[in-house]
Protein backbone atom coordinates (compact mmCIF):
# COMPACT_ATOMS: atom_id res chain seq x y z
CA UNK A 1 0.00 0.00 0.00
CA UNK A 2 1.33 3.79 -0.86
CA UNK A 3 1.29 5.19 2.31
CA UNK A 4 1.65 8.65 1.48
CA UNK A 5 -1.88 7.84 -0.44
CA UNK A 6 -3.39 6.49 2.47
CA UNK A 7 -2.14 8.88 5.16
CA UNK A 8 -3.07 11.47 3.17
CA UNK A 9 -6.51 10.26 2.15
CA UNK A 10 -7.05 8.82 6.26
CA UNK A 11 -6.16 12.20 7.67
CA UNK A 12 -6.82 14.78 5.38
CA UNK A 13 -3.26 15.78 5.44
CA UNK A 14 -1.00 16.32 2.40
CA UNK A 15 2.47 18.42 2.19
CA UNK A 16 2.05 21.68 1.61
CA UNK A 17 -0.38 22.03 4.63
CA UNK A 18 -0.46 24.41 7.79
CA UNK A 19 -0.98 22.27 10.80
CA UNK A 20 -1.73 24.32 14.67
CA UNK A 21 -0.38 21.46 17.29
CA UNK A 22 0.84 21.42 21.07
CA UNK A 23 4.54 21.36 20.29
CA UNK A 24 6.25 19.23 22.92
CA UNK A 25 9.46 19.55 21.65
CA UNK A 26 9.69 23.27 21.87
CA UNK A 27 11.23 25.33 25.08
CA UNK A 28 9.18 25.82 26.62
CA UNK A 29 6.47 23.69 24.90
CA UNK A 30 3.67 25.66 23.49
CA UNK A 31 0.94 25.34 20.44
CA UNK A 32 3.06 25.96 16.77
CA UNK A 33 1.88 26.38 13.32
CA UNK A 34 3.92 23.92 11.44
CA UNK A 35 4.15 23.09 7.55
CA UNK A 36 4.29 19.67 6.53
CA UNK A 37 6.81 18.78 4.03
CA UNK A 38 6.47 14.91 3.91
CA UNK A 39 3.53 12.56 4.63
CA UNK A 40 6.65 9.69 4.84
CA UNK A 41 7.97 9.78 7.56
CA UNK A 42 5.94 12.40 8.62
CA UNK A 43 8.08 15.53 8.97
CA UNK A 44 7.05 19.07 9.45
CA UNK A 45 9.02 22.77 9.46
CA UNK A 46 7.82 25.10 12.27
CA UNK A 47 6.95 28.32 11.80
CA UNK A 48 8.30 31.17 13.49
CA UNK A 49 7.02 34.66 14.52
CA UNK A 50 10.64 35.76 15.34
CA UNK A 51 13.97 34.35 14.39
CA UNK A 52 16.26 33.08 17.40
CA UNK A 53 19.49 35.64 17.41
CA UNK A 54 22.09 33.08 17.07
CA UNK A 55 20.24 32.31 13.70
CA UNK A 56 20.60 35.98 13.22
CA UNK A 57 24.49 36.07 13.69
CA UNK A 58 25.22 33.51 10.67
CA UNK A 59 24.21 33.40 7.46
CA UNK A 60 24.29 29.68 6.43
CA UNK A 61 21.59 29.86 9.04
CA UNK A 62 19.56 32.74 8.12
CA UNK A 63 19.45 31.24 4.19
CA UNK A 64 17.30 28.53 5.83
CA UNK A 65 14.90 30.86 7.01
CA UNK A 66 11.58 31.81 4.42
CA UNK A 67 9.54 34.62 5.50
CA UNK A 68 6.12 34.62 4.78
CA UNK A 69 3.74 37.39 5.07
CA UNK A 70 0.18 38.01 7.17
CA UNK A 71 -1.50 39.61 4.32
CA UNK A 72 -0.97 35.81 2.35
CA UNK A 73 -1.87 33.71 5.16
CA UNK A 74 -5.08 34.44 6.34
CA UNK A 75 -3.98 31.96 9.33
CA UNK A 76 -1.45 33.85 10.88
CA UNK A 77 -1.35 37.51 13.34
CA UNK A 78 1.77 38.88 12.04
CA UNK A 79 4.93 38.33 9.51
CA UNK A 80 6.46 34.95 9.82
CA UNK A 81 9.17 32.69 8.72
CA UNK A 82 9.36 29.07 7.97
CA UNK A 83 12.59 27.59 9.70
CA UNK A 84 14.23 25.33 7.25
CA UNK A 85 17.25 24.37 9.05
CA UNK A 86 15.40 21.01 10.58
CA UNK A 87 11.95 18.94 9.73
CA UNK A 88 10.58 17.69 13.03
CA UNK A 89 9.53 14.02 13.23
CA UNK A 90 5.73 14.75 13.70
CA UNK A 91 3.57 13.12 16.58
CA UNK A 92 0.87 10.95 16.59
CA UNK A 93 -1.60 12.42 14.18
Amino acid sequence: PDFKANFSRERGISPGDVLYLHCDFTTPPKVKYMVVVCCEPLLVLLINSDINEFIKRNNDLMACQVEINREDHDFLKWDSFVNCIEAHAAFDL
